[in-house]
Formats: structure tokens, sequence, C-alpha cells
């Protein structure tokens, strides 16, 4: 077993000064592209300087008084997002899967058409897995 053990395609492959082609005389040259990289820092946004004086910068969260927490009052800087069984629907999952299938005339079947609703505006819908109802993100 040799080193040559492939067909040479040396003769297919076109080297660049082989078949150039040629452009008309009237062309002008093709200017090369210089590419620049430049870095980027993040800086804070600054206000203007006539308005310096008059702005203070705040906290993110607001520190509220121990009065008001007493009461109930809770600050809105964290998002609060309902989990999966925070949802509260008038009927379970399983009668919610078992009226849609009820007749149309039905007010079972409405009301499981509500409880599907009410899923669909929390991005949630039920699955039946293994005989089991699930809730699942849609």
């Amino acid at each position: 077993m040799g080193s040559n053990n492939f067909t040479s395609i040396d003769r297919l492959v076109n080297t660049p000064g082989d078949n150039a082609i040629s452009r008309p005389k009237e062309t002008e040259p093709v200017p090369t592209i210089q590419k620049e990289t430049l870095a980027h820092e993040v800086s804070k946004p600054s206000p203007p300087l006539e308005t310096v004086e008059y702005i203070k910068p705040t906290e993110e969260t607001i520190e509220l008084p121990e009065e008001l927490k007493k009461i109930g009052v809770e600050s809105t800087s964290a998002l609060k997002h309902p989990t999966l069984e925070e949802i509260k629907l008038p009927i379970s999952d399983e009668k919610v899967v078992s009226g849609q299938r009820a007749p149309l005339t039905s007010s079972f079947r409405w009301l499981a058409s509500l409880c599907i609703y009410i899923l669909k505006k929390a991005h949630l819908t039920l699955k039946v897995i293994h005989g089991k109802v699930i809730r699942a993100k849609e």
C-alpha cells in the first residue's frame, strides 16, 4: 500500500492564474475594504448638565414604612407571576376535560369552555397523560 491510493484531480482544479476572468478597460478598480474593530464600553446615561442639580438618582426598590407593611402594602418592584397551582377554576381539571366532550347545549360544556378560556389566558393547557390530567405551559 503506497501513499498514492487516490486518483489525482489536480488537472480538474483550476489555479487562480490559469483561467482568470479579465475586466473590461472601462471598469474602475475594486476598492479594498478594511474592517476596523471598535470596542464599545457600556456606560450609564447621564442627565444633561443643566438638570444635574435638580435630579437625584433613586433606588429600584422602595422601602416601605412598617405601618404600611402591617396593613399589607407590598412593593411592586418584583413581578409576581401565578404558578400553575395558583389559578383556581370553578371545577376540577378532570371535570374540565370530561366537560369538553359533553353536548353543546349543556351548561356543563359551557362551564368547561370557560375554564379552558381562563387557562388559555394564563398560557396554560390541560393534557391527559397516562389517564391523569396535568396542567402544562403552552
